[in-house]
């Protein structure tokens, strides 16, 4: 399904994409999430989508400082 959002590059966003942090993205408090890697997942209860990165779920991820680097069906490898 698509987002309806876009990265960086005007790439859309669906489920199952692998997205990548640039060095740029920070989070609440100023930390950074550079080079991290997330999943776009769907979340029921509160009918949207989010982004797993590590063990910070965003459902507001920055897209101008995100990237598509593949998805879970082609490139499973890349969430390891």
């Amino acid at each position: 399904q698509f987002t309806g959002l876009k990265d960086k590059n005007g790439k859309e966003i669906y489920e199952g994409d692998i997205l990548e942090a640039d060095s740029s993205y920070h989070i609440w408090g100023g930390d950074k999430l550079s080079n991290f890697i997330g999943v776009v997942k769907w979340d029921n209860d509160r009918t949207g989508y989010y982004c797993s990165f590590k063990d910070i779920h965003r459902s507001d991820f920055d897209t101008p400082h995100i990237e598509v680097i593949g998805n879970i069906y082609k490139n499973p490898e890349l969430i390891k």
